[in-house]
C-alpha cells in the first residue's frame, strides 16, 4: 500500500504468494521498490519474508515518511476516476475545428428514438425480465428496420448510444463520492452536445450516406473501445481498494492484539503486588535448589547402592550360570558316546543275526541267548543313564533360560531407573553409560562361553573320530570278532555232533 501510494507505477500485489519461488520473487520486488524509493540500510528478499520486527518497523517507519503529504495527490492516487474526468474536462472545454461542409449530406441531422434491448445499469423497466426478454425475441424489430427512413439511422445511433453513454457514467458516478464532479460532466456533455448540433446541422447536407456510416462505425468502435478500457480499469482499482481495505482491517487487528498484550504488561509492571510476588518467587529460587539438590544426593546413593547389590548378583549368576553350561556340555558329550556306543552295539547285533540266519542247521542259540540278553540289558542301562542324562541336561537348560530372563529383566528395570535420571545428573548418566557397556559385555561373555563349549565338544568329536580310526584298535577288535567268530563255529561242530550221537 505505503508503495503503491509513493510510487503509483509500482505493481504489486497485497497478498504474499503460496508458492516459495513466487515468494522470493516478491520479496526481490519488493526490496527493490524500497531500493528506488530511497531506503538506503541493507535490504533482500530475506529481511521483508523472514526480517526481525525491528527491521521491518525500520521500513515502515520510512515508507510512512514518504508517503505524499498533499490531500490531493493522495486522492488521485485511490482512483483513476478524477483523472479520466479531468481529460475529459480538457478535451471538452478545448475549442474544435469545424467540419468541412463537404463531408455531408443537404439533409437535416434528424435523430428517431431506437430500442435495442440492452439493459443500462440504472435504467429500470415497468415489466419483468421475462416478458421484457419475450418481447425482444418476438417483437422487437431490427435497428435497420425501426426508422421510417434510412436516413435517420446514422444520427439516431450515434444518438442513442450517447444516452446510453451518459446513463451509464450517471449510474457510476452516483455511486461514487465525487457527485459535484458528475454534474459539471453532464453540464459539459449537454453544452457539448448543443453546441456539437448547432454547427453539424448546416454542414451536415453535403455529405454522403456510406461516408456518415463509415465514420460513425468508426468512431463508435473507438468510442466503445475507451469505455470498455475505463471500464476495466474502474473495476481493477475497485478489486485493489477492496484487498487493501481487507489488509489494513487485518493489520488493525494485530495491532489491537499488540497494544492488549502490552497493556497487560504494563498492568502487571505497574503493579506492586504482582513485583512483590514475583521478587519472593526468585528469593525462595535458591532454597530450592537447596533442597533439591538434597534430596537428589540422598536419592543417587540409594541408586548406588542397589546398583552395587545388582552388581554383585549379576556376578553370582553368571558363575552359576557358566558352571551350569560346562556341565550341561559335558552332559551332552556323554550322550553322545553313550548313543555312538548304542549304534556299534546295534550294528554288531545285525551281523550276528545275519550270520545266523544264513545258518539253517543251527538248533542251539544258548550262547547267543545269552549274550543278546547281556547286551539287552546293558542297552537298558545305557537308556536308563540316557535318560536321566537328558533329563539333567533339561533341567540345567531351563536353569540357564530362567537365570537369563532375570539377568534381563533386572538390566531392564536398572535400565528405566537410570534413564528416567541420567537426564538431570551427569554422574547417573556415566553410571548409566557403564551399565550400558557391562550389560554388552555380559552378553558378548556368554555368547564366547557358549562358543567355547561347542569348540569343546567338536575336539572332544574329534577324538574319538581319531581313536576310532586308530589302527591298533581296528586289530585288536578285529581279532576279537575272529576269537568270536572261532567259537562260534567250535559250538556249532559240537552241536552237530551231539545231534548226530
Amino acid at each position: 500500500m505505503c508503495l503503491q501510494k509513493i510510487q503509483p507505477t509500482i505493481n504489486l500485489s497485497f497478498t504474499i504468494p503460496r508458492s516459495m519461488s513466487a515468494r522470493y520473487q516478491y520479496g526481490i520486488t519488493v526490496a527493490d521498490a524500497c531500493k528506488k524509493v530511497g531506503f538506503k540500510s541493507d535490504i533482500g528478499y530475506q529481511t521483508i519474508l523472514y526480517g526481525n520486527i525491528v527491521d521491518m518497523r525500520k521500513i515502515l517507519m520510512f515508507l510512512i515518511e514518504k508517503l505524499p503529504k498533499e490531500i490531493e495527490n493522495i486522492i488521485e492516487y485511490r482512483s483513476k476516476r478524477c483523472t479520466i474526468l479531468k481529460e475529459l474536462k480538457k478535451s471538452l472545454s478545448t475549442k474544435r475545428k469545424p467540419l468541412n461542409s463537404s463531408l455531408f449530406p443537404n439533409y437535416s441531422y434528424l435523430s428517431v428514438p431506437l430500442e435495442t434491448g440492452v439493459t443500462v445499469p440504472g435504467h429500470k423497466r415497468n415489466c419483468t425480465p421475462a416478458e421484457w426478454r419475450h418481447f425482444c425475441i418476438n417483437s422487437l424489430k431490427y435497428i435497420t428496420e425501426q426508422p421510417s427512413d434510412l436516413k435517420y439511422l446514422i444520427p439516431s445511433l450515434i444518438t442513442h448510444n450517447t444516452k446510453r453513454l451518459l446513463n451509464i457514467y450517471e449510474f457510476e458516478l452516483r455511486t461514487t463520492d465525487d457527485l459535484s464532479e458528475s454534474r459539471i460532466f453532464k453540464e459539459e456533455i449537454e453544452k457539448n452536445n448543443s453546441k456539437q448540433s448547432s454547427y453539424l446541422n448546416p454542414v451536415v447536407k453535403n455529405v454522403s450516406k456510406d461516408q456518415v456510416e463509415k465514420i460513425s462505425k468508426e468512431s463508435e468502435s473507438a468510442y466503445i473501445e475507451e469505455l470498455i478500457s475505463k471500464n476495466n480499469e474502474l473495476k481493477n482499482l475497485t478489486l485493489k481498494q477492496h484487498s487493501t481495505k481487507i489488509n489494513l482491517m487485518l493489520k488493525l487487528e494485530k495491532l489491537e492484539k499488540e497494544i492488549a498484550v502490552q497493556e497487560k504488561s504494563l498492568n502487571i509492571i505497574d503493579n506492586p503486588e504482582v513485583i512483590t510476588k514475583l521478587k519472593s518467587k526468585v528469593d525462595a529460587a535458591p532454597d530450592k535448589i537447596k533442597r533439591m539438590g538434597n534430596k537428589w544426593s540422598k536419592y543417587e546413593i540409594e541408586q548406588k547402592l542397589i546398583l552395587s547389590e545388582l552388581n554383585d548378583e549379576l556376578i553370582k549368576k553368571r558363575a552359576k550360570n557358566i558352571k551350569l553350561e560346562t556341565v550341561h556340555g559335558n552332559e551332552k558329550l556323554k550322550l553322545q558316546n553313550i548313543f555312538e556306543d548304542i549304534q556299534k552295539k546295534e550294528d554288531i547285533i545285525k551281523i550276528c543275526r545275519n550270520d545266523l540266519d544264513s545258518k539253517p542247521n543251527y538248533n542251539s542259540r544258548s550262547s547267543y541267548t545269552q549274550r543278546i540278553l547281556e547286551i539287552i540289558s546293558n542297552i537298558e542301562k545305557q537308556k536308563k543313564e540316557i535318560n536321566k542324562n537328558l533329563y539333567d541336561t533339561k533341567q540345567v537348560q531351563k536353569e540357564i533360560n530362567s537365570l537369563d530372563g532375570k539377568v534381563e529383566r533386572c538390566f531392564i528395570s536398572i535400565d528405566e531407573l537410570m534413564f528416567k535420571v541420567a537426564k538431570k545428573d551427569d554422574i547417573i548418566r556415566k553410571c548409566y553409560k557403564l551399565l550400558a557397556a557391562i550389560h554388552s559385555n555380559s552378553s558378548s561373555i556368554i555368547t564366547s562361553v557358549k562358543q567355547t563349549g561347542t569348540i569343546g565338544r567338536e575336539i572332544k568329536d574329534l577324538e574319538e573320530q581319531i581313536e576310532n580310526e586308530n589302527p591298533h584298535q581296528a586289530t585288536a577288535n578285529v581279532q576279537k570278532l575272529r576269537k568270536d567268530l572261532e567259537l562260534v563255529k567250535n559250538e556249532q561242530l559240537l552241536l552237530l555232533k551231539k545231534i548226530k550221537n
